[in-house]
């Protein structure tokens, strides 16, 4: 999948699941795996990256002039 297609998924992710976003892409690959869907997985690892890497950075900006 592209890149493209993955921040956007990700961005759909995050909209409809809120601060569960994380938790939900990372059930939803565990899912896929456990169905054998190694296609499946590595698309939604990718969407879990795109939303750790999200949090992270937003994270590292509330500490900002603490």
């Amino acid at each position: 999948m592209p890149e493209l297609e993955i921040l956007r998924s990700a961005k759909v992710v995050l909209d409809h699941h809120g601060q569960d976003a994380l938790h939900h892409a990372a059930r939803r690959a565990d899912e896929l795996l456990e169905r054998g869907d190694a296609q499946g997985y590595e698309v939604w690892l990718a969407i879990l990256a795109v939303l750790e890497s999200a949090r992270a950075h937003l994270m590292a900006g509330s500490d900002v002039g603490q």
